[in-house]
């Protein structure tokens, strides 16, 4: 008998020592980005016109061999010509189980807007794909479309523009993280291919 509960005790342990070997092979596989994300785009409003917008974003991708996820948040501005703007605060997050290079996501945003001297409030929901072809680099391109409608809140009357928006945003990712990790990396391949003058002695 007690032999018995020794070998179930030795199994169990080697069933939880090869599943924690395992999730660490696993998560060799994965990625861990957080970008910085710059754009500058066109926004369409329907039954009205093209629109400059621009925006800057925090953006968190992570990936494994058994889940991922983007999600976000940053400021964006569109310029409606003199004296007329809108300012939003966004969060976005990608809606589907594995995002990657492709991210659909939703977001919502709090947008205040001035016309000439009109100002009020609107709130945006979203939906839009991020393309970056190169999420594994440092340094990454990147494409962002949306669609949204701005629901009138506060003072509906004095925006001016149309509320359907469709945006095209060409930008660029950095992540700080991988280019420290790139920067110290060089410079301790270059400390390690310097001669110390003690080595030259030895030599």
């Amino acid at each position: 008998m007690k032999t018995d509960t020794v070998y179930k005790v030795k199994v169990q342990l080697l069933f939880l020592l090869l599943m924690f070997s395992t999730a660490n092979v696993f998560a060799q596989f994965g990625t861990n980005q957080r970008q910085v994300s710059f754009y500058y785009g066109q926004t369409y409003r329907i039954n009205d016109k093209f629109y400059n917008t621009f925006d800057i974003s925090f953006e968190h991708l992570r990936t494994s061999c058994t889940h991922a996820s983007f999600k976000g948040a940053g400021v964006r501005f569109d310029y409606f010509g003199k004296n007329s703007f809108a300012i939003g605060v966004r969060y976005f997050k990608a809606f589907v189980r594995r995002p990657d290079m492709f991210a659909p996501y939703f977001g919502i945003s709090p947008i205040f807007f001035q016309f000439n001297s009109l100002m009020g409030m609107n709130l945006k929901p979203e939906i839009g794909i991020k393309f970056n072809p190169f999420f594994y680099s440092a340094i990454d391109v990147v494409l962002n479309a949306s669609y949204g409608y701005d629901i009138p809140v506060i003072n509906e009357t004095n925006f001016k523009a149309g509320r359907h928006d469709l945006s095209l945003r060409i930008g660029f990712s950095i992540d700080l993280f991988k280019l420290i990790k790139l920067e110290k990396d060089s410079d301790s391949n270059t400390d390690n291919g310097k001669d110390t003058g003690e080595d030259k002695l030895i030599k």
